[in-house]
């Protein structure tokens, strides 16, 4: 059985800037403010499965209205094979893929190891909703919902059944 969790609890916390370099060894600082919101997403390598059923939805609707960006947890990935994964990197991802080798940003943000981890952030660095664990269509509304209420967007009709 798989496990999604998602909530929209302007509780869970304020992000922290933060800055990382991608897998062409360009630096990127995510700092608040910023001018609009942002999707981050985060995974390890099991995690990093799930992302394409995200980020493909995520860029249909919203590139023009969202920042989206997203982290690779490597932490597990020793020194030595290091170039040879930001060289995998380079030849899969086109898109910069911000690389946190430590860990610190992922845990920081209370990513689950295995599953992807989805933070919708207000431009002042609120973290406004999550989902962690795979697509499903309940998830993709609720961050749909949270996303189109960020950007002050009507919410889109629910699906017939």
């Amino acid at each position: 059985m798989l496990f999604v969790w998602s909530t929209a609890l302007s509780t869970l916390a304020d992000a922290r800037s933060f800055t990382l370099s991608d897998q062409y060894g360009v630096e990127h600082s995510i700092a608040f403010p910023l001018d609009r919101p942002m999707v981050l997403l985060i995974a390890d390598r099991a995690g990093s499965e799930q992302l394409d059923d995200w980020l493909v939805p995520l860029a249909e609707h919203y590139a023009d209205e969202l920042l989206i960006q997203g982290v690779a947890e490597l932490s597990a990935v020793p020194r030595l094979l290091r170039p040879m994964v930001r060289a995998l990197f380079r030849q899969d991802e086109a898109a910069p893929v911000l690389l946190d080798w430590t860990g610190d940003v992922a845990n920081g943000f209370g990513a689950r190891a295995d599953v992807a981890n989805v933070y919708l952030l207000a431009p002042d660095g609120e973290i406004l909703h999550r989902v962690n664990g795979a697509f499903t269509t309940p998830a993709w509304q609720a961050l749909r919902a949270a996303i189109d209420a960020s950007i002050r967007r009507p919410a889109p009709p629910a699906p017939n059944r």
